[in-house]
């Protein structure tokens, strides 16, 4: 199966409001680090292969006490695709640095087009 290359951007939100954790050297360790756990869990969903389509894809998330991603929401029209993601990624354990559970975390996927 061919790599697929899924470029990632990490925001965290608190309580609704942006923080600053992008803004410090262990906020983007940490982003980096969340960027490729993500990427290890993901494959191209169906849905975009049969349409060789690409584009963003927002998700929501919050981590649990035992590290694992609940709370999963997907931004898209896509029925397929948002089960697909949620399938791929609810209950997967991410490793972050800062501890703090039930942060929500909004992560964009950016899927790309297969060129071949």
């Amino acid at each position: 199966m061919k790599k697929i290359t899924i470029l990632l951007a990490v925001m965290s939100l608190f309580c609704g409001v942006q923080g600053a954790l992008a803004h410090t050297k262990e906020g983007d360790k940490q982003i980096r680090s969340c960027e490729e756990q993500l990427v290890a869990y993901l494959t191209r969903p169906e849905v975009l292969k049969e349409k060789n389509l690409g584009g963003i894809v927002v998700i929501q998330f919050q981590v649990n006490a035992d590290s694992q991603m609940d709370q999963l929401r997907v931004f898209s029209a896509d029925e397929r695709l948002n089960a697909s993601l949620i399938r791929q990624l609810l209950g997967k354990k991410l490793n972050l640095t800062n501890n703090e559970y039930r942060k929500t975390y909004t992560v964009r996927l950016h899927f790309q087009v297969d060129k071949s």
